[in-house]
């Protein structure tokens, strides 16, 4: 029976493969399939072992076998499914993401009961049952799971399908809600009792005479059901048709032929051994030594949607305003996406006879909704099968699992692992090694819920057993009553065991590209979008004030042929890595763009962020000095978009940790800085594009891959 149960299981776990935009790792079928066996083999067999125990007591069991089956496997499966099925724990700390209102909160236990109650009666007065395959109740843990998974999960499953026409005959989605329950709970016990009696009873007699015979059938078509999924989900990814550029034929010899452009989600620069940090990143110190190495280079922002079009673009975020966060209520505050009269990199790259390609991770903020994907022929940008941990009220008991023993951390994250983005980044590199081509690859691992997988996650905690350590901590968290330094360490322990993994699975990259013979002639750009901060200031993750945390990111550029290898001390912005990289490929630079290649001959350098908690916020580097200002109060619809907040100023030569602020001490430095911010503010203003920019329509995909990721609720 624990045999039966895990493999009915697997089948409807399998079905959420479906789900769209979801990326489901080769892996998974098996891990799924041998976890819910094993699981739920070891309950069968424990439920024997309490079976026995009683039987040694009990004289009449044999005559009530079924009925004791009953009241020791299939009851107490019905309670430890249904619980550990609903079961959530917020896998990114201090981001409660949770799958918000569930209509049917309790009301899935209740029709198990109700069969159980129905089985009991019926068994108790018949004795052993004639119409039940022998200790199998095959038809009873398939309806149960069937009520567990579809009730709970009714609310997010019909707003999903397409069932506007349903919904616009009902008042209101509560009604409709209602009604819609109420007929597949009726449905379903009525098909249960029709099979019970009519079905099942054939079905022993002509065809199931053994449990063996029962159990290689259902495993069959589970395997084939599982594997029938697995290809389906592989439907969902886009498909690599490279047509040849009409401008192929006018690129200059002297042209770069292959540029790689590399960004690392969340990566902060002071975490890796080549900017002083020891032990991370083992392998970007190798490549490092074949590159040239920008010791200070700022994002433009911290989050990622302006930093990213920022380097796609050569423009900063105040001129092309791809910006605003989402901390109110959809539609409210929506961030606006790239119109088409930009000009990004992959265009450009295309125009001149480069295929151009991603793979992304960053499904949240870098998805087609905001059109960044302007000028790549692929682009492939899709979530995870943790999606689901999130996003469903009910979901696989694989998932709590990961998340307790941190086995098989791919199953609670929303976003595909730095292993899964070589996988695919290396099959489009296979298309497109006799070409030339622009490739952009962008990584997550690092970004929360910092689950680096074993060996990495013990790496830098001091503790045997890391996961249990986590839980520890993770309790005392959740109580209030965890030590905030102990929490600090603990969080950048797993930060930096995700920069570990991470670090190994660029070493894999590199090494593929040498054996490719790509590695040598090959522009190769390294970076991240911002940083992530760790209780500094009272921070945590990187919406939030731009101090060096998450402003501060690693910039590695690799010439072909290693032609320029140093490290340059001089400040850059990763908006200027846009002209950089068409300067070093000899591609002109689009007129009106802010971008200096290599960062310009100014020692000075702004990055800013727009919310509506600081309203503009902008931070200004000038020599030894940062400066950051909380200016220009503004309405938003009805809604004040700034909160008052004194101005900043820190000596990063003297206090690299910004922990003394001499605004006040040095008034004439700050007037000085705030009319230096005023000139660079009139210098870059909003750009004027042909039609007025609106906000992005956001599918339901999208919206869920942001709550997936932490970032709304």
């Amino acid at each position: 029976m624990g045999i039966v149960a895990g493999l009915v299981v697997t089948f409807f776990d399998g079905v959420l493969m479906l789900r769209p935009s979801t990326y489901v790792p080769p892996d998974h079928p098996f891990v799924l399939i041998s976890f819910n066996v094993l699981f739920w083999a070891v309950f069968g067999a424990l439920s024997g072992f309490a079976l026995c125990a009683v039987k040694l007591k009990k004289k009449d069991i044999d005559e009530k076998n079924d009925f004791y089956w009953v009241l020791f496997f299939l009851i107490p499966f019905a309670v430890a499914y249904g619980v550990l099925g609903r079961l959530h724990i917020p896998p990114i700390p201090l981001t409660f993401v949770h799958p918000g209102h569930v209509f049917d909160y309790h009301l899935s236990f209740v029709w198990p009961g109700i069969i159980i109650a129905f089985l009991l009666f019926y068994l108790q007065r018949k004795g052993s049952c004639e119409l039940l395959p022998p200790r199998l109740f095959i038809v009873e843990i398939l309806f149960f799971t069937h009520f567990f998974y579809t009730c709970s999960n009714m609310q997010r499953i019909s707003r999903r399908v397409s069932l506007r026409a349903f919904h616009s005959l009902f008042a209101s989605d509560m009604f409709s809600d209602v009604f819609l329950y109420t007929v597949v709970v009726l449905g379903t016990l009525g098909l249960y009792f029709f099979l019970f009696f009519t079905v099942v009873p054939m079905v022993r007699i002509r065809f199931i005479a053994k449990n063996s015979a029962a159990i290689a059938c259902l495993c069959i078509c589970v395997a084939v059901f599982v594997g029938l999924c697995y290809a389906a989900s592989q439907r969902h990814r886009p498909r690599m048709h490279f047509s040849a550029n009409a401008a192929h034929g006018v690129r200059n010899e002297k042209h770069v032929s292959n540029v790689i452009l590399i960004v690392l989600d969340t990566l902060r620069a002071d975490r890796l051994s080549l900017y002083g940090h020891p032990g991370t990143s083992k392998n970007l110190e190798a490549f490092a030594e074949d590159s040239l190495v920008f010791e200070q280079c700022v994002a433009p922002g911290p989050w990622t949607l302006p930093s990213h079009v920022s380097l796609f673009t050569g423009l900063y975020t105040s001129e092309h305003m791809c910006t605003e966060d989402l901390r109110e209520t959809w539609p409210d505050v929506t961030p606006i996406f790239l119109a088409d009269e930009y000009t990004t990199l992959a265009e450009i790259f295309h125009d001149n006879g480069y295929s151009t390609a991603a793979v992304v991770s960053n499904h949240g903020w870098l998805n087609s909704s905001y059109n960044v994907n302007q000028g790549f022929q692929l682009y492939d940008c899709n979530g995870s099968i943790g999606t689901v941990y999130v996003l469903y009220p009910f979901r696989p008991i694989l998932h709590i699992f990961s998340y307790l023993t941190n086995l098989y951390p791919k199953s609670i994250k929303s976003y595909r692992t730095a292993d899964d983005i070589n996988r695919i980044g290396l099959n489009v590199l296979e298309k497109l090694r006799d070409r030339p081509f622009f490739l952009f690859l962008n990584y997550m691992d690092v970004h929360s819920p910092y689950r680096p997988p074993k060996p990495y996650d013990g790496f830098f905690l001091n503790s045997s057993f890391p996961q249990m350590y986590r839980l520890r901590q993770y309790g005392a968290y959740l109580k209030g009553k965890h030590d905030k330094s102990e929490w600090d360490s603990y969080l950048l322990s797993q930060y930096d065991g995700e920069i570990m993994w991470l670090d190994s699975q660029l070493g894999e990259l590199f090494a593929r590209l040498k054996e490719m013979g790509l590695y040598d002639s090959s522009l190769i750009i390294v970076t991240s979008d911002h940083g992530e901060m760790f209780g500094e200031h009272g921070f945590y993750t990187h919406n939030c004030v731009m101090y060096e945390g998450v402003i501060k990111i690693p910039l590695i550029i690799k010439l072909p042929f290693s032609k320029r290898v140093e490290r340059e001390k001089k400040i850059i912005n990763l908006t200027d890595v846009f002209s950089t990289i068409l300067s070093i490929c000899d591609l002109p630079v689009p007129d009106g763009v802010s971008a200096k290649p290599f960062g310009g001959d100014t020692s000075s350098c702004v990055a800013e962020y727009h919310w509506h908690v600081f309203g503009e916020h902008r931070t200004l580097y000038d020599g030894n000095y940062k400066f950051m200002s909380f200016l220009h109060k503004k309405e938003h619809g009805k809604k004040e978009y700034q909160k008052q907040r004194s101005p900043e100023l820190y000596d990063l030569a003297k206090d690299p940790l910004e922990k003394e602020n001499l605004a006040k001490k040095l008034p004439e430095v700050v007037a000085a800085m705030q009319a230096k911010l005023k000139t660079w503010e009139n210098a870059h203003p909003r750009k004027k594009v042909d039609q007025p920019k609106s906000k992005a329509v956001l599918s339901e995909d999208v919206k869920e891959g942001l709550r997936a990721l932490g970032y709304v609720q």
